[in-house]
């Protein structure tokens, strides 16, 4: 996971954890950003301080639950409000660059060899 050096869980751990918990199951164990659901494994699940922990709080109306992939791109990309983080996640494919496809010609043949080396061919 993607964290700035020095950073602290908490001063109490027990009290984070306490509201972590609390905002994964206000959250439903969904994933902000990506929407998965993540009923059986909350070890996959991070707790998202949307104004930073450095000028905000642990309050649960600045935090939101992002799976952990997403939780890294976030950081990554330094979405600082909920819309930028709703945004930064593309399931649109038109949005997403595609490779270019390439289409076989049709009039291809193959070489009289071909045959003999990769089957096929009746061998007297």
């Amino acid at each position: 996971m993607v964290y700035k050096i020095g950073d602290n869980n908490n001063s109490d751990k027990s009290e984070w954890k306490r509201i972590s918990k609390n905002v994964i199951l206000r959250d439903k164990s969904t994933c902000y950003r990506c929407k998965l659901k993540f009923w059986n494994n909350r070890k996959k699940l991070s707790v998202h301080h949307i104004t930073p922990r450095p000028i905000g709080t642990d309050d649960p109306c600045n935090l939101i639950t992002l799976c952990n992939s997403c939780h890294d791109i976030v950081e990554m990309e330094g979405c600082k409000t909920l819309s930028e983080i709703e945004n930064s996640y593309y399931d649109d494919p038109i949005a997403v660059e595609e490779k270019p496809i390439i289409i076989r010609e049709e009039s291809f043949t193959r070489p009289e060899w071909h045959a003999w080396v990769y089957g096929g061919a009746r061998r007297n």
